[in-house]
């Protein structure tokens, strides 16, 4: 794990191009406390390789620089950029690759030989014998950039589910690239936000559906593809493309024939899957949250590596918010294992003093106070010096975790026609959540076609009086082609199931949980590891049908089954999900009135172009006086004055 920054000048530039890479750099600091290293790259295709930047000299067509979190080889021959063998390639490197190993020994069963032990030269090898085609030989995670001086090219790719994160911006004169926006922004004269986002984030949807940012002009990189950009400077912007698809449903691979058949490989899958991620020459550790996803992780590493790693859990109190803790669960865990277990906990005391370094480690608005408290539990992780901490986000989205879930398979019963099936999941939903049928029917069924209609016709949604539609005319409501083409993807899968799991993986809620976790992770120099995102998992998780993963009172069904070895059965069979949740609602209401008064009180929010201030104020007295309970509306005003000032764009 580390942080890249790197500028490809277009043409001749006037620009000072070294004195812009260190202002990025600087940014950067948290990902990379064990070393840095530059490379220059000239006009003539000259390399140096620095330890810092220096002043003077002839301005450089490409230059790279990188901070470094040493994880898989510690000596120092494995800082970056690293050179090929042969020195015509040079790699600069985000993430791991967990199969490194494997293809080493292919690699030199095929006449390379390697100075180092950890996964940077196995890419460049890799590289070198396979140009392209060596991403999909790759297992893990990474943002790329490597200069290529024979084929004149700077290469950059990103991962299958693009959990590395590598910014770009592309100027009149210049390229700029980064692991974080941030390290852009300092290299700008300039930044406006981005009308589309904040639109979105207003009304309370997360906003990752597409490559752009929260910033105009800077964009993600695309996921699962890589660029090619010849060292000339005659390119005007990056065309990607795609080395990897998420498989469709007339391509996946043959569907299970029993359930055990499914549950056994499901077990398989997820076991070597925690195997190869727990590769690393540093200490790793896990989350325990006391639900289902962290524990079978946590479980199964245990089962291959007894009393090796501790565990760490953000716990509420449970005399004062039992509604918001898992601790019982935990404890359940750690008394079958006896597992180490390290703890901490947050309250509205602490989220008002770190709210605003959170919000500029985040880089935009926070959409809740849970991105938070993933920010405590990554500091927990590294006081008790874990470098690695394997996660349990994805979970939810490749086995069917979510009470919608439950909901699509429930409709798609009555889309289909199965009329038995669809009144006996009608009572135990009922049951389950506690709401009469007519109301499942309203929020389940009515609601998300009407949702669906809307969103077809380009209406606006027009949710919040406080939001001011006249601002946001130049936003693109209608569908888009990108958007189109998206939707058509999705259409493609025949079970609604299935398809809101490929829009999750491709288009929805994955996308900012990676780069909440990464952000939160490298603001104390922790890597989190994502077994649940490995493609050989989640390939096979495409190949289950919905019927074994949800239904009938069960979500993840087949994952509980797959990890009752490893995992106390009060965990496995718990009816409830909590999620990773705070108490948002009460500290809003009670510890952070003030706090969020004075924040629609401000100039910032007043002189804000796209709110209406005194409504919003309204908005916000109307919810502490118990006339209305949306409190994620009033935090995110709350969160927007934050964002606004730490930015400079209030």
């Amino acid at each position: 794990m580390c942080g890249l920054s790197g500028i490809l000048t277009l043409g001749r530039s006037e620009r000072d191009t070294i004195d812009a890479l260190r202002r990025m750099h600087a940014q950067l600091a948290p990902r990379g406390p064990d070393g840095q290293g530059f490379l220059l790259v000239d006009e003539a295709l000259s390399t140096r390789r620095l330890e810092s930047l220096e002043d003077g000299g002839p301005q450089p067509r490409v230059a790279l620089a990188f901070r470094w979190l040493a994880i898989q080889d510690t000596g120092r021959e494995a800082i970056q950029p690293m050179p090929s063998a042969d020195g015509t390639s040079w790699l600069a490197f985000n993430g791991e690759i967990y199969n490194f190993v494997e293809l080493r020994a292919e690699l030199a069963a095929r006449g390379h030989q390697f100075r180092t032990h950890g996964d940077t030269e196995v890419i460049l090898a890799a590289w070198s014998e396979w140009g392209a085609g060596c991403f999909t030989r790759f297992r893990g995670m990474w943002a790329i950039l490597l200069v290529d001086l024979h084929r004149r090219l700077l290469v950059g790719s990103r991962d299958r589910f693009g959990i590395k994160p590598l910014f770009y911006s592309v100027e009149p004169e210049r390229i700029l690239f980064a692991s974080e926006i941030k390290a852009i922004l300092a290299a700008q004269a300039q930044r406006t936000a981005n009308q589309r986002y904040l639109y979105e984030y207003l009304h309370g949807h997360r906003s990752h559906l597409n490559e752009e940012t929260f910033y105009s002009g800077i964009f993600s990189v695309p996921a699962a593809t890589m660029f090619e950009l010849p060292l000339d400077g005659s390119a005007s912007a990056p065309r990607f493309v795609k080395w990897w698809e998420a498989p469709r449903y007339d391509e996946a691979r043959s569907r299970p024939r029993t359930y055990d058949e499914a549950a056994g490989a499901v077990e398989e899958a997820l076991t070597e899957s925690v195997r190869l991620h727990v590769r690393a020459d540093v200490k790793v550790g896990t989350f325990l949250s006391g639900g289902l996803d962290s524990a079978a992780v946590t479980g199964i590493l245990h089962a291959l590596e007894p009393r090796q790693h501790d565990s760490y859990t953000l716990a509420f109190d449970r005399s004062r918010y039992a509604a918001f803790d898992e601790s019982q669960y935990v404890d359940d865990f750690v008394e079958a294992t006896q597992i180490p277990n390290h703890r901490t906990t947050m309250d509205a005391a602490w989220l008002r003093s770190s709210v605003r370094e959170i919000t500029r480690v985040q880089e935009e608005p926070l959409i809740a106070s849970t991105v938070c408290a993933q920010y405590r539990a990554f500091e927990l992780a590294r006081r008790h010096g874990s470098t690695v901490v394997l996660d349990g986000q994805g979970s939810d989205e490749i086995f069917g975790g979510y009470g919608k879930h439950e909901l699509i398979v429930w409709r798609e019963r009555l889309l289909r026609g199965r009329w038995g099936g669809f009144a006996r999941e009608a009572r135990i939903l009922s049951a389950n959540h506690r709401r009469s049928i007519p109301s499942l029917l309203w929020g389940g069924i009515v609601r998300p076609a009407v949702g669906n209609l809307v969103r077809r016709l380009g209406l606006s949604y027009r949710r919040y009086n406080w939001i001011d539609e006249g601002a946001f005319r130049s936003v693109v409501l209608r569908q888009s082609e990108e958007n189109a083409a998206r939707n058509d993807a999705i259409r493609a899968w025949p079970s609604h199931f299935d398809r809101e799991m490929y829009r999750d993986l491709q288009f929805g809620s994955l996308r900012p949980l990676f780069l909440f976790s990464d952000r939160s992770g490298m603001a104390h120099s922790v890597e989190a590891r994502l077994p649940y995102v490995d493609h050989p998992l989640v390939e096979l998780a495409f190949t289950i049908p919905a019927a074994m993963k949800v239904g009938f009172g069960h979500r993840k069904r087949i994952l509980r089954d797959a990890s009752r070895k490893y995992v106390p059965a009060s965990i496995v069979d718990r009816p409830d999900k909590m999620g990773f949740i705070t108490p948002e609602s009460e500290w809003l209401r009670r510890d952070l009135r003030d706090d969020v008064l004075d924040a629609v009180r401000s100039d910032t929010i007043r002189r804000s172009p796209f709110l209406r201030a005194a409504a919003a104020e309204q908005f916000v007295r109307d919810y502490i006086d118990g006339r209305h309970q949306d409190f994620r509306g009033v935090w995110r005003l709350y969160a927007l004055r934050q964002w606004l000032e730490v930015y400079g764009l209030g």
